[in-house]
């Protein structure tokens, strides 16, 4: 039996998927985001950034000019 729940999941070039992370259905992560270890995603992740935490928030965003 399924819930009948089919979308895609999409993984950009670049990414890193820490162990145990688990991306939900429909989930699209952008290129060169990493996923931290054990992390829950359940939104989209914004391409160059790193998520951790469950539910998965954006941690750093590697391109952030304000953090200067």
């Amino acid at each position: 039996m399924t819930r009948g729940l089919y979308l895609d999941t999409v993984i950009a070039d670049d990414c890193t998927i820490g162990a145990r992370a688990i991306v939900f259905p429909g989930v699209r992560i952008g290129h060169g985001s990493h996923v931290a270890p054990g992390a829950v995603v359940l939104r989209d992740v914004a391409p160059n950034s790193t998520v951790v935490g469950n539910p998965a928030q954006v941690q750093h965003d590697m391109f952030d000019r304000s953090a200067t």
